[in-house]
């Protein structure tokens, strides 16, 4: 494990430069697009299931233990491989890891107002069809492309990552990103039991 690397705290656990879009004024006169520019632009994004996209990051954290301090440590860290411990220590993670894992999708999309501006939104379990989407709203007239069709991997990912699950896991992904479910349209299963049960 490393040791001794400073992990710079990003300044706003919630709408700091983790954030990844704003409709700040300020920063877009900082990317030199301007306002005019900035509003005539195809804005898109992707997302994924909540269920998926909870393990995905959590996964991701651990696999770069510098980018929280408190994973440096080793006895630390195997304590944070447990997800329940995981979540009900998330205020102990530095910015950038909490963000990434607890933060929701439809928090990261949407402008300083809470507005969310995307002309597209996307998802990871269409992600070529959407893709072409909006290739095509951006004026492309011809894609060429070779679909691959012999492999679902998000039936695979979505049986693994069901896996990871506690009950306890399991409702706080259910409470604390309700809005990813309700916005994005995907399926929220109610009872742990069931949830364990469906294969895809």
């Amino acid at each position: 494990m490393c040791k001794g690397v400073k992990v710079t705290p990003f300044s706003n656990r919630f709408f700091g430069v983790n954030n990844y879009y704003s409709g700040s004024k300020e920063l877009i006169d900082m990317t030199t697009l301007g306002m005019q520019k900035w509003n005539e632009s195809l804005k898109f994004t992707f997302v994924r299931d909540p269920y998926s996209r909870f393990i995905s990051a959590f996964n991701f954290i651990l696999s770069i233990p510098t980018i929280s301090e408190n994973l440096m440590d080793n006895n630390n860290y195997e304590k944070f491989e447990n997800i329940d411990y995981f979540i009900d220590n998330k205020d102990e993670l530095s910015d950038i890891a909490y963000n990434h894992v607890f933060l929701s999708q439809y928090e990261q999309i949407t402008d300083k107002d809470g507005v969310n501006n995307m002309n597209f939104i996307g998802k990871q379990e269409n992600l070529e069809e959407d893709l072409k989407n909006i290739l095509l709203k951006s004026g492309f007239t011809e894609i060429l492309h070779i679909e691959k069709k012999n492999v679902n991997k998000n039936r695979i990912d979505f049986n693994y990552y069901k896996t990871y699950y506690t009950e306890y896991a399991f409702n706080f992904v259910n409470k604390n990103f309700e809005k990813d479910f309700s916005e994005f349209n995907y399926k929220k299963y109610d009872n742990f039991n069931d949830f364990l049960s469906i294969v895809i």
